[in-house]
């Protein structure tokens, strides 16, 4: 499965718009004409989309594909962010459907800054949001700049590897389940996806 989110190339029938348990809003996606863009506060300062900005809560948005998958699958994003942050592939086993936009649960996410990639563990702790940074890889990535990362899942083993550029790493991920969705967020600053593609392993 290959899409391109240049303007009418896509159906966004394919995709269930998804909400980050950080995030204030329910989350909007806005077409460009070569790309989708995460929504963020008109005229905000860059800064203040950051994480720790004043408005960094208002700039998430998330959607999984609605397949969901139950074998080795990998993901693959061109991706770019304006200033500093953060766009992202997650992979998730939970999705809570009675309310309004569906919440996630616990999941992975691998993250795109200007400082290098997180990899974060994010689940459920005596009822409160917990989360564990698993991996760090320090590298400087340039604003405004395309990047192809790809997330290879492998729920038969419990691991994760990312790859970008010449770049690639794994994570042992014991809260992935046999059958899980995968999907993409931007956050913390203005995000621009061009493509999506996912193939079986």
């Amino acid at each position: 499965m290959k899409t391109s989110f240049a303007k009418d190339c896509w159906d966004p029938q394919d995709w269930m718009l998804v909400k980050c348990p950080w995030g204030s809003s329910d989350g909007l996606w806005i077409q460009n004409e070569d790309c989708i863009i995460n929504y963020t506060p008109e005229n905000a300062a860059p800064e203040d989309l950051c994480e720790g900005g004043k408005c960094a809560a208002d700039t998430f948005a998330s959607m999984i594909l609605k397949k969901r998958f139950n074998s080795p699958a990998k993901a693959a994003s061109t991706m770019l962010f304006d200033y500093k942050m953060a766009p992202l592939i997650f992979v998730t086993n939970e999705i809570d459907t009675s309310v309004k936009v569906p919440l996630l649960g616990a999941r992975y996410e691998i993250v795109l800054y200007h400082k290098g990639i997180n990899i974060w563990e994010h689940f459920q702790q005596d009822g409160k949001l917990a989360y564990n940074r698993k991996l760090f890889y320090r590298k400087t990535f340039l604003a405004k700049q395309k990047y192809r990362m790809e997330v290879a899942v492998n729920p038969n083993e419990k691991s994760i590897t990312a790859a970008l550029g010449e770049s690639c790493f794994t994570v042992h991920t014991p809260l992935l389940s046999d059958s899980y969705y995968i999907g993409i967020m931007g956050c913390e600053g203005v995000n621009r996806f061009y493509d999506f593609e996912v193939t079986n392993l």
